[in-house]
C-alpha cells in the first residue's frame, strides 16, 4: 500500500500564516485540491452570553456565513484553489474528529502554535486531542511560521 498520494486530508485552520502553511502541505500529500477539506470551526453561542440571550436569533447563521466568506478570503489571500471547505459549529477537537471520521479521512494536517505551560493548560491544545481520538494518522506540523 502506498504513502501517497492520500485520497482525503482534513486540514483545520485558525487562519494564521501556520494555516497556510498546513494547506500546502496537504496538498503536496495528493493528487487533487478537491482532496483536501479545509475546515474552520467556530464556537457555539452561550445561551448566556449577552449575543445569545438576547441578540438575533439567526446570528449563528450569520457567524457561519461571515467565517464562510472569511474562509474564501484567507484561501484566495494565500492563493489556494480547488480545496473543499466547511465550516462547523462546535468544540474544535469533537468537530475536526467527526468531521474526519465522517469523510473517511486518511491523514489529517494540523498545525501547532506550539503554546506550553499555564497557556496550554488553560486553552488546552485542539492538536494533542485530534491526535488521541482521530482514527487515522496525523501530522503535527511545527511551527516554522511567523508568530501571529
Amino acid at each position: 500500500m502506498s504513502f501517497l498520494p492520500k485520497k482525503t486530508i482534513v486540514v483545520p485552520v485558525d487562519f494564521s500564516s501556520c494555516s497556510a502553511l498546513a494547506i500546502r502541505t496537504a496538498l503536496e500529500l495528493t493528487d487533487s485540491p478537491a482532496n483536501v477539506h479545509v475546515i474552520h470551526v467556530i464556537q457555539p453561542l452561550s445561551p448566556v452570553s449577552p449575543i445569545g440571550a438576547w441578540g438575533d436569533e439567526n446570528i449563528e447563521q450569520k457567524l457561519l456565513d461571515n467565517a464562510n466568506t472569511y474562509l474564501d478570503t484567507f484561501l484566495a489571500s494565500n492563493e489556494i484553489e480547488g480545496v473543499t471547505t466547511s465550516v462547523e459549529v462546535g468544540s474544535e477537537g469533537t468537530r475536526i474528529i467527526e468531521y474526519a471520521d465522517a469523510h473517511k479521512a486518511d491523514l489529517v494536517v494540523i498545525p501547532s502554535h506550539g503554546r506550553s505551560g499555564l497557556q496550554r493548560t488553560l486553552l488546552g491544545s485542539v492538536a494533542e486531542r485530534v491526535i488521541r481520538h482521530v482514527h487515522c494518522p496525523t501530522l503535527v506540523l511545527r511551527r516554522e511560521c511567523e508568530p501571529e
